[in-house]
C-alpha cells in the first residue's frame, strides 16, 4: 500500500468529492458546504490530518437530509458518477456555475453564475437574442406542467436575464430584486440539470 498525504488524496479523489457535493446540492435547496476532509494515516500513532476549504459560507438556508432523501441522493450520485462531464461541456459548465453560486457572497454574483449555467445548458454555444426569452421558452417547455406554470417559468427567466444584463453592463439595478429572484433561478437550474443529465 502506498502512503498518500492529504494533497495526493485530494488530487486523486477531487472529481468524486466535487460530484458528491454537487449531488447534495442538486437534491434540494439549502446551504451545504465541504468544510474539511479528514484522512487517517497508515501509522495509527500519527495525527489525523485535516484540509479546510476556502469557501465563504453564507448563513442562510439550513440543509436537512431526511430518510426519504437517501434513495434520491443515491440515484443522483450514480447518475453523476456515470457521467463523463468532459464529453458534455454544457452540463459541466452548468454544474460548475451551479456549484460556484453556493460560494457567492452577493446575490447579484449568484444571479450571474446561475444565468451562465442556463446559457451553457440551453444554448450550447449558440447565440440567441434576446437570451432571456429564448432560454425562458426552452426551460418552460422542459419543466412546465401546464400553461400557467410555463408562463411563470418564462417570466422568471426573462426577468433574471434582464437584471443580469443591467448588472454586467454597469446599469443601476435593484439589489433586493436580485436577492428575491436568485432562489427561483437556483431551483429552475437545479431541476434543468437533473432533467438534462444523460
Amino acid at each position: 500500500m502506498r502512503n498518500l498525504d492529504t494533497d495526493d488524496i485530494l488530487k486523486s479523489e477531487y472529481d468524486l468529492i466535487e460530484k458528491g457535493l454537487l449531488a447534495f446540492r442538486l437534491l434540494k435547496p439549502g446551504q451545504i458546504h465541504l468544510i474539511a476532509i479528514i484522512t487517517i494515516p497508515p501509522n495509527p500513532l500519527s495525527m489525523t490530518s485535516m484540509k479546510h476549504t476556502s469557501q465563504i459560507m453564507r448563513p442562510t438556508g439550513k440543509y436537512d437530509l431526511i430518510m426519504n432523501d437517501v434513495n434520491k441522493l443515491k440515484n443522483i450520485i450514480q447518475q453523476l458518477n456515470q457521467l463523463d462531464l468532459n464529453k458534455y461541456p454544457s452540463i459541466r459548465i452548468a454544474c460548475d456555475r451551479f456549484n460556484r453560486s453556493y460560494a457567492d457572497k452577493y446575490s447579484e454574483d449568484k444571479l450571474i453564475d446561475l444565468c451562465i449555467g442556463f446559457e451553457a445548458l440551453y444554448c450550447k454555444g449558440e447565440k440567441f437574442s434576446p437570451m432571456g426569452s429564448t432560454i425562458g421558452l426552452a426551460c418552460s417547455m422542459l419543466l412546465g406542467v401546464d400553461d400557467k406554470h410555463r408562463h411563470e417559468i418564462y417570466y422568471v427567466l426573462e426577468k433574471c436575464f434582464s437584471l443580469r444584463n443591467d448588472i454586467v453592463h454597469g446599469k443601476t439595478y435593484d439589489n433586493a430584486l436580485a436577492a428575491d429572484l436568485a432562489p427561483s433561478l437556483e431551483k429552475l437550474l437545479r431541476m434543468s440539470i437533473l432533467r438534462l443529465i444523460p
